[in-house]
C-alpha cells in the first residue's frame, strides 16, 4: 500500500490544490492523508468541514495509520519530492510528530540545497534548522555566497542575517564583498557593504573593484556606499586625483552629486589641472553648469583660466550657452568670462565672437547690456590698437 500510494501522491501538483475548496474536492488526497481527522467528514458526494472546524486545524490522520508509522523514509521522500504543498506540509508534520530523529539527521549539504529549492516547505525547514542548530561557522564563504546567490528574494533577509552573524568580514575577499554590495536586492547589497566597511583596497585591482560601487543596483544604499568609497580612497597613500572622475562620470545623478562634493573637499583632486581638463568634456549638465561657476572663481586667481587650453574652455562655454531652453543661471557668468577673455586675448576673436552672439541672444536685462558694453569696449580697444599700428 505505502509504495503505491506514495507514487500517487507524488503526481499531485499545486495546480490541483490552489485553495482550500479545491483541496476538499480532491477526494482521494483527503482520504489518504486525513481520513481519520475530526476536522473533515465524509459525505455521500465528497468531503466537507465538520461543524465549527476550519482547514487551519487540519492535521495528519492518514488512512492505514499503522502502516505509515513503520518506516519514516517514504514520508521523508514525500517531503523532499512532492510537488503539491499540502503533501509536503503533511509529510513534515508527520515527521515532526512521529519521527523527529529523522529530521535531526539532516546534513549541512542537504540544508544548503533545500534553501535554494523551489519547494517553499523545504526552504522554511532548512532555515529553521540552520538558525537553531548552531555550528554555522564551519560554512565556507563560498557556501554562503552560493546560498545567497541562489535563494528566493523573500528569503534573503533571513539568510543575510545568518551570514552576518556567522561570517567575519576578514573571511570575505574584497572582490566578493564588492560583488555582493553591487547586487540589486537590498539585503544582499547591505550584507556586502557590511563586509566592506572593515576593509581597504590593498591593490590596484581592488581599487578598480571599488569604483564598481558607482553602478551599485540597490538604489537605497548606492549613495551611502559611494560616499564611504570616497572616504576610503582619500585615505590611501597612493591617492590619484583622477579617481574623482570615476564618480563624476557616473550615469547616476546622486553619484555625480557625491563626486562633486568630494571634488570640493579633496584638495588633491580639486587642484589637479588634468581633472579640470577632463571635466570640461563632461556630458552631464549638472557638472558643466557648476564648472562655469567654479571657473568664475578660478578666474579671479592668478592665472586661473590660463591653466586650461583655450579650445577646452571655449567648448565648455559653447555647450552651456547653446542649451538656451534650460534658462541656466550660469549664463551671465559665461558672458562675463567670454568678454574678459576676449579683451585679454583679442587674437581669439574669431572663435569667441560667435559664442558671444549666442550669449547675447540668450540673456536679458543687465547681463545683455553688460555684454554689449563689453563688445563695444573690445571694439574700441581694437580700433585704438589698429590706429596706433597704422601710425607706426
Amino acid at each position: 500500500y505505502i509504495p503505491a500510494v506514495c507514487a500517487a501522491l507524488r503526481l499531485y501538483t499545486d495546480a490541483d490544490t490552489p485553495d482550500g475548496l479545491s483541496l476538499l474536492d480532491n477526494w482521494g488526497l483527503i482520504h489518504v492523508l486525513f481520513h481519520h481527522s475530526p476536522v473533515v467528514v465524509a459525505m455521500h458526494n465528497g468531503w466537507a468541514l465538520a461543524p465549527g472546524e476550519s482547514l487551519a486545524g487540519l492535521e495528519p490522520e492518514p488512512m492505514f495509520r499503522k502502516l505509515w508509522l513503520r518506516n519514516p523514509e517514504p514520508i521523508f521522500d514525500l517531503l523532499v519530492n512532492a510537488k503539491a504543498r499540502p503533501v509536503s506540509v503533511w509529510a513534515l508534520q508527520m515527521l515532526r510528530r512521529h519521527f523527529p530523529e529523522r529530521l535531526s539527521r539532516l546534513t549541512l549539504d542537504e540544508l544548503l540545497a533545500w534553501v535554494v529549492s523551489p519547494n517553499a516547505v523545504l526552504n522554511e525547514l532548512a532555515l529553521e534548522v540552520l538558525e537553531t542548530r548552531g555550528g554555522l561557522e564551519s560554512f565556507s564563504v563560498e557556501q554562503w555566497l552560493a546560498l545567497v546567490d541562489g535563494a528566493r528574494a523573500e528569503l534573503l533577509d533571513r539568510i543575510c542575517g545568518m551570514v552576518a552573524r556567522n561570517v567575519k568580514p576578514e573571511q570575505v575577499a574584497f572582490a566578493d564583498a564588492v560583488k555582493l554590495a553591487m547586487q540589486r536586492p537590498v539585503p544582499l547589497a547591505r550584507l556586502g557593504f557590511t563586509f566592506l566597511k572593515g576593509k581597504k583596497p590593498q591593490s590596484p585591482d581592488e581599487v578598480t573593484a571599488l569604483f564598481g560601487l558607482r553602478n551599485a543596483e540597490a538604489e537605497p544604499l548606492r549613495a551611502e556606499m559611494v560616499r564611504w568609497a570616497t572616504q576610503v580612497l582619500s585615505s590611501l597613500p597612493a591617492f590619484d586625483p583622477l579617481w574623482a572622475l570615476e564618480f563624476l562620470d557616473s550615469r547616476f545623478e546622486e553619484v555625480r552629486e557625491i563626486g562633486w562634493e568630494w571634488l570640493q573637499t579633496e584638495v588633491r583632486a580639486r587642484d589637479s589641472v588634468v581633472v579640470w581638463q577632463r571635466l570640461l568634456e563632461s556630458p552631464y549638465d549638472n557638472i558643466r553648469l557648476r564648472l562655469i561657476a567654479m571657473l568664475e572663481d578660478r578666474a579671479q586667481e592668478r592665472g586661473g583660466l590660463a591653466a586650461f587650453s583655450p579650445e577646452r574652455v571655449r567648448f565648455l562655454w559653447a555647450t552651456v550657452l547653446l542649451n538656451v531652453s534650460r534658462g541656466s543661471r550660469a549664463k551671465p557668468f559665461v558672458v562675463r568670462q567670454i568678454i574678459d577673455r576676449l579683451t585679454a586675448n583679442p587674437d581669439e576673436a574669431g572663435d569667441l565672437l560667435p559664442i558671444v552672439a549666442v550669449a547675447l541672444r540668450s540673456v536679458r536685462g543687465p547681463e545683455f547690456r553688460a555684454g554689449l558694453a563689453g563688445i563695444a569696449g573690445f571694439v574700441a580697444v581694437s580700433y585704438t590698437h589698429l590706429r596706433a599700428h597704422e601710425t607706426k
